[in-house]
């Protein structure tokens, strides 16, 4: 009885804690930090810009869309501080520098406005060496944050290895990225 009551307990301890305090989010799925909804769309791994080019012989660039919903009663100012790369146990953050490059892709999220009740698109971009091999990616979220410690979403990203954007397209046109 007492092997079955403490098996019952780790059971539960365990389902609350990776289910629903450290829960592993998968890409498109909705789900709320602070006072926003955040669903994760897609992630490109690139050197080239919109137009082929090569943007850098040194670096790649993981490029992340997302979906973001204003839950407050007011407009809200939204910044790139609260987003993180965790690839392979190591963090990287946003640069919004290399936006010019991706501006097909997206609008950078930094210092964007979201309306009450709006949804918005956005990127984020992220800087990696050429020569990170990614066996596991996340984009983290920050939910909360206290003196001692900060509390994250964490979304596993599925990386498109490359974008082929060398064709032109209509602003309203449906296209499908391979």
């Amino acid at each position: 009885i007492i092997l079955g009551i403490l098996l019952i307990i780790v059971g539960i301890s365990l389902y609350v804690n990776y289910g629903i305090v450290n829960k592993v989010y998968n890409m498109n799925y909705w789900f709320n930090a602070y006072d926003l909804s955040f669903s994760i769309n897609d992630a490109y791994l690139t050197n080239k810009d919109k137009n082929n080019q090569v943007i850098s012989n040194n670096y790649q660039f993981l490029v992340v869309n997302f979906a973001v919903k204003n839950n407050v009663n007011g407009r809200v100012q939204v910044a790139s501080q609260g987003l993180r790369l965790n690839i392979n146990d190591k963090y990287l953050y946003p640069i919004s520098t290399y936006s010019s490059y991706f501006e097909d892709l997206g609008i950078n999220y930094t210092n964007q406005i979201i309306d009450k009740d709006a949804q918005k698109d956005f990127i984020v971009i992220f800087r990696l060496d050429n020569d990170i091999k990614i066996d596991k990616a996340y984009l983290e979220v920050l939910e909360s944050k206290n003196n001692k410690t900060n509390k994250y979403r964490k979304v596993r990203l599925d990386i498109s290895k490359e974008v082929n954007l060398n064709n032109n397209y209509s602003l309203l046109e449906e296209i499908t990225l391979n």
